[in-house]
């Protein structure tokens, strides 16, 4: 018989959905422990947090960053390891290190991740399973693009983006017409940074978040992603039913035999095809949705009472989060027409914040903090706030 965990140290805590994981696992009466490559993040300032640290960047000091994480579980007898961000690739890389000191990893395989993360093979693997995907081609040169473009129908758009990208912050949405200029390819398009040209699927995008156990689902939350940081992350979580795409995400994990945590953006057509478009096998928003009394957290840590078979769990359709910060400048922006303010503003009326609590008030406060050294850090680096958010973490097929 397993012992179940009794300190969980959490990683990528500058995130709000880092946030969301302590409150659960706290409220399941665990110890909660956080750390981040950010000196000021979110996490640190929680009530529910038993401690804290700042660890070197996973991305630019992996061996140092490594090192970290075990000095932590030696300290705090850490027994359930739960990266939030894309310092997952590196956890998971190292796990072997970590499970020697006696903690369990709660993510797949490295070989699975990567091949959900990359979003080429991503495709490649969706159609292998005989599910319906969009044209879409791996380009590694600027020759490679021109001669794809040359065959792309005039009658599509398509999207052109990194096959490793997060925030949609490089996205180019291209319109081909006969005789039109030819496509031109990104200064950062090389051999090792290919990029993927795919078509653009009109219809209403879904996005999902699962937990997921030998290719069976254990928690799963589909919602609506009507409200953007520009073209990328959402900003408003408003929980669906959506049957098909429950079916799909089932068949694809059961497929794969998948594990871990699993969030997948999809298209929906006119036809009801369900197309998807890119997965992220960490924590994204979708767990905002859920709540203690949903028992995700027991179902993580592997205490949910064995009463049969475990029915799957899914938060209540119409429950609805948002982080209000950003929320409130998509109703600020000058140039909205007045019926979409009114929506916009009773979406925010309807939603809780995801970093406001009554009883853990200043995680709320402290994103002032967190975003004054990203943008210290953006200056620094020379690039936007938006990537320097994960500049320090992220994953691109290193290694």
């Amino acid at each position: 018989m397993s012992i179940e965990p009794q300190a969980v140290l959490i990683t990528g805590a500058r995130a709000p959905a880092a946030l969301e994981w302590v409150r659960l696992f706290h409220a399941a009466g665990r110890k909660v422990y956080v750390c981040d490559s950010l000196k000021r993040f979110v996490c640190r300032y929680s009530r529910f947090v038993s401690g804290s640290a700042s660890v070197p960047s996973p991305k630019d000091d992996t061996e140092a960053f490594i090192d970290g994480l075990v000095g932590l579980i030696r300290r705090y007898r850490i027994a359930l390891v739960v990266p939030t961000c894309e310092e997952l690739f590196y956890v998971v890389k190292y796990r072997a290190r970590l499970e020697a000191e006696g903690a369990a990893v709660f993510a797949d395989q490295l070989p699975a991740l990567l091949g959900l993360h990359d979003k080429y093979e991503f495709i490649r693997l969706v159609e292998k399973n005989g599910l319906a995907v969009p044209e879409t081609h791996r380009i590694t040169s600027e020759a490679e693009l021109k001669d794809k473009a040359a065959g792309l129908s005039v009658s599509h758009k398509y999207v052109l983006k990194p096959v490793f990208s997060r925030f949609a912050s490089k996205v180019r949405i291209i319109e081909r017409s006969a005789g039109g200029p030819p496509i031109q390819a990104p200064d950062s398009l090389t051999p090792d940074c290919p990029w993927v040209l795919q078509r653009f699927i009109e219809g209403t995008p879904v996005c999902t978040y699962s937990i997921a156990k030998d290719g069976r689902l254990l928690a799963h939350a589909a919602y609506e992603s009507r409200y953007r940081a520009g073209m990328g992350a959402s900003v408003h979580f408003a929980a669906i039913e959506h049957p098909a795409v429950l079916r799909w995400v089932e068949t694809f994990v059961a497929a794969e035999r998948l594990n871990g945590q699993l969030a997948f953006d999809f298209i929906v057509d006119r036809e009801g095809t369900v197309y998807p478009i890119e997965c992220n096998p960490r924590t994204t928003s979708g767990l905002h949705l859920f709540a203690p009394e949903d028992g995700i957290a027991e179902t993580v840590l592997g205490s949910a009472p064995e009463n049969g078979e475990r029915p799957l769990i899914q938060p209540p359709a119409g429950r609805s989060a948002m982080i209000g910060m950003m929320m409130g400048v998509q109703a600020a922006r000058p140039i909205m027409p007045w019926v979409a303010r009114v929506e916009t503003v009773r979406a925010m009326l309807r939603s809780r914040d995801v970093l406001i609590r009554f009883r853990d008030p200043l995680p709320f406060w402290s994103q002032l903090f967190s975003l004054w050294e990203l943008f210290h850090m953006s200056r620094r680096r020379g690039v936007s706030l938006l990537e320097t958010s994960t500049i320090d973490l992220e994953w691109n097929g290193d290694g």
